[in-house]
């Protein structure tokens, strides 16, 4: 992040950490001087709940305000999983009170436009029995969130060489010039492994997440 008054550089890198109470939980590591010295780890003290995981963190810096996003998908040793957002206006110091987007889901992405005060999430999740791409957005830099919104049902990316660690996770962005939001997962077209594995597929929305684009792969 770099401020837009001028001024250094911020970088940051967001993990998974075991704190002091061996829960596992999110931290922050970060550098002022381009990477060649860091500082933390900072823990993420609202994703660290006992009897609960984090996992699966993406992270995002507001590039008007500085203000950084984590996303990540809250695991708890029995039930419903949850995606969680939290943010830090203090480069990773303190954070604000967790915010559930979704539940039953995992692999989530966050974008914040660089225009506005909007933030995006999108995951993987499930539309009844079907593999399904969801998405939530604050229109207040985090303080809020709407949805979730379904983008649309999918069938499962399929592993080319048997069971390994394969996903349909997405990836959001949006575009600077116009606003449009982006998302691209893997997803196989048919479901049928002999005869396709998996595409990259492509939707967009014009109207700041409310609606989306037919997908294509």
């Amino acid at each position: 992040y770099t401020p837009a008054g001028g001024g250094p550089s911020v970088w940051y890198y967001a993990s998974i950490f075991k704190n002091a109470a061996s829960v596992q939980t999110l931290c922050v590591h970060r550098s002022v001087d381009g990477g060649v010295t860091w500082a933390g780890p900072f823990e993420v003290t609202s994703a660290s709940t006992v009897g609960r995981s984090a996992d699966k963190e993406w992270m995002a810096v507001d590039p008007e305000t500085g203000r950084v996003f984590i996303a990540w998908t809250d695991f708890p040793s029995s039930g419903t999983n949850s995606m969680k957002v939290t943010f830090s206006d203090t480069q990773g110091a303190s954070w604000s009170v967790a915010a559930t987007v979704g539940t039953n889901g995992q692999g989530s992405s966050i974008a914040v436009s660089p225009s506005n005060t909007n933030v995006y999430v999108t995951w993987y999740g499930f539309s009844g029995s079907s593999t399904a791409l969801w998405s939530s957005r604050s229109v207040n830099n985090g303080t809020s969130w709407q949805g979730p919104t379904l983008v649309h049902v999918y069938n499962q990316v399929l592993p080319p060489y048997g069971f390994d660690r394969f996903n349909s996770y997405p990836s959001v962005a949006v575009n600077p010039s116009n606003g449009d939001v982006v998302v691209v997962h893997s997803a196989s077209q048919n479901g049928t492994a002999s005869s396709d594995l998996q595409d990259v597929y492509f939707s967009k929305s014009s109207d700041a997440g409310q609606t989306w684009s037919n997908v294509s792969p």
